[in-house]
């Protein structure tokens, strides 16, 4: 009798666990559905983040930053704080990460792509090219600059988000 009991407990809780495993993948696959058809519309309240990103292409190869403290390199940019506008926080992240002076006329929009990390964390991630500035690229202490080309999108040191975008700069025939 235990043993019928307690089998039915184990089939029961296996039963549990495969319809909760369902019911998150629902939830994320709406979640994410949402998000990449209504991606540009939606309030800035919407996501749990908003990232700015530069693309600055050199010879077929993209700028890329590893930042002091951090294993992987992403695309300079980063976090958009409260009232700021994309290409102001862009902006204030290259002279941070760079040291670079830079325009709003010399940012381009090149791309916003919106995704969900984890179960349910939305980004939405502007990416801007950026066509001229003032002063050399001086990487701010302990962070290290590297130029890239498309082959770095499968080096275990590039985040997702420099490997989404070198991967747009492929397919759009920016890098090879």
């Amino acid at each position: 009798m235990k043993k019928n009991i307690s089998i039915l407990l184990f089939i029961s809780l296996v039963g549990l666990v495969f319809w909760l495993f369902s019911w998150q993948r629902t939830v994320h696959n709406n979640i994410s559905q949402r998000i990449q058809s209504e991606c540009t519309s939606l309030p800035s309240r919407e996501f749990a983040s908003e990232r700015a990103h530069a693309l600055i292409v050199r010879e077929k190869t993209v700028a890329s930053i590893r930042l002091a403290n951090e294993k992987n390199f992403s695309p300079p940019g980063g976090h958009i704080e409260e009232n700021e506008t994309p290409n102001q926080a862009l902006i204030r992240e290259l002279k941070e990460e760079l040291g670079l002076s830079v325009e709003s006329r010399n940012l381009g929009w090149y791309k916003t792509y919106c995704e969900v990390i984890g179960t349910s964390r939305t980004q939405r991630t502007y990416v801007y090219t950026l066509t001229g500035w003032k002063g050399s690229m001086n990487p701010a202490r302990d962070s290290q600059l590297k130029w890239v080309s498309s082959d770095f999108r499968y080096d275990p040191t590039a985040d997702s988000e420099l490997i989404k975008t070198l991967s747009y700069a492929v397919k759009d025939g920016l890098i090879y």
